[in-house]
């Protein structure tokens, strides 16, 4: 809507006066003071031009004021418009940033997400890796005991074969130096025929029964 005119420029109209009207209110008046003759002289004056004069200028004076209203309507519906605009670019730019703090707490959650996925896999493999480790110290515990069990075995063998073929002393001396005690088990023959020194080098086969040697274990005879 276009702003309407500023202002009205109005014509100049000549306007009659009563000639006879001012004559009769000289002469009228013969004893008043000139300066109250003069304001009466001017209230008459005023009051033809508000009789004769102003209803020529009424339509000009209702067309200003119309004017001068729809100015004013035009300039509050302008007002009217801006402020709608920078209440919307506000709320815009609200909306934008509201936004903006949802889509990085997504981000976020979802990293939150993530990390916690990759510790829960992490705890099951600590925790497989725990099992794993549980089954073997038991499996180990197991085949230790055996063999523990296996070696003493062996022992009493050992002592009951070599009863008959020569007395105490000899059954217990080393079969390789024959000077130091029999304290190593031959495996997997389970003959007690080795000293500590013995035992410790390198066989190949066991001095008793001339079987392949695979490991010896070292034990307390006393």
């Amino acid at each position: 809507m276009n702003p309407p005119h500023e202002g009205h420029k109005f014509q100049a109209i000549p306007f009659p006066v009563n000639q006879q009207f001012v004559s009769e209110s000289k002469t009228s008046t013969p004893n008043i003071p000139a300066t109250r003759k003069r304001y009466r002289d001017e209230f008459y004056t005023c009051q033809l031009f508000g009789e004769n004069i102003l209803p020529q200028f009424q339509p000009q004076i209702d067309s200003l004021i119309h004017q001068h209203t729809m100015k004013i309507r035009w300039e509050l519906k302008q007002q009217a418009k801006m402020a709608a605009t920078r209440m919307g670019e506000s709320m815009a730019k609200t909306l934008r940033e509201k936004d903006d703090q949802i889509e990085k707490m997504a981000r976020l959650n979802l990293m939150l997400e993530e990390k916690a996925k990759g510790l829960y896999l992490e705890n099951q493999l600590w925790q497989e890796t725990a099992r794993a480790n549980e089954a073997a110290a038991n499996s180990l515990l197991h085949a230790l005991a055996q063999f523990r069990g296996e070696a003493a075995a062996a022992v009493e063998e050992d002592v009951e074969s070599c009863g008959s073929c020569c007395d105490e002393t000899e059954r217990r001396m080393c079969r390789i130096c024959g000077e130091r005690q029999c304290c190593v088990v031959v495996l997997p023959c389970r003959h007690i025929c080795l000293c500590s020194g013995c035992g410790s080098g390198l066989h190949h086969a066991c001095p008793v029964c001339n079987a392949s040697m695979t490991a010896t274990l070292h034990i307390n005879v006393c």
